[in-house]
């Protein structure tokens, strides 16, 4: 099937957008108007595919004194440098977010590739294959950009594609969950 749809290259079909850099007098508010993520709120439960929570919030204010980029709903982030680069670790986000320095975000072309298809595309992709830097690892925009992928033409087609591999990812957690309601049921008796 994948050998019938058109190559192309990531930086035609979506863009990637670093993030910014987080002033510590404005971390540690527990909300605000807007998750500002760092790479350790991707480990948080609830956080495995979707980012639903977030250690940091800021208000409007704090955003426009430190000129912090918004990252659309729908963008995927991962870190960009660093240690935390080589777990290939890739996040949803559900709502306009700012991410930390030391990620990126990856955010869909109209048109091109739907948001749940990418994110399925770039968790099959090895970052690390492609990182510069052997003490600190670290992605560049024009190396991303340049990855070659093949994908379906048809946004319905990436849909479907996304919509049976989401179900699959759903069963997966649902079994984790359960596993760790027993593990600890165990753990009780």
């Amino acid at each position: 099937m994948s050998s019938k749809w058109p190559t192309t290259n990531l930086g035609a079909i979506c863009k990637f957008t670093a993030g910014s850099a987080f002033k510590p007098e404005f971390q540690g508010c527990s909300a605000g108007d807007y998750p500002f993520i760092k790479v350790s709120d991707m480990n948080a439960a609830g956080n495995e595919i979707f980012i639903n929570s977030a250690s940091n919030y800021v208000n409007e204010i704090q955003r426009a004194a430190m000129k912090a980029k918004l990252h659309p709903v729908g963008a995927i982030v991962f870190a960009k440098i660093g240690v935390a680069l080589t777990t290939n670790r890739r996040r949803l986000l559900t709502r306009p977010t700012i991410i930390d320095n030391n990620m990126m975000s990856a955010t869909p072309r109209d048109g091109k590739v739907t948001s749940r298809f990418l994110y399925l595309l770039l968790t099959s992709i090895d970052f690390n294959t492609i990182s510069a830097g052997t003490a600190l690892p670290y992605l560049n925009v024009s190396d991303l950009e340049r990855i070659e992928v093949s994908i379906p033409d048809t946004l319905s087609e990436q849909e479907a594609i996304a919509r049976i591999l989401g179900d699959i990812d759903d069963k997966i957690d649902l079994n984790r969950r359960i596993n760790q309601t027993l593990e600890a049921m165990a753990q009780a008796i």
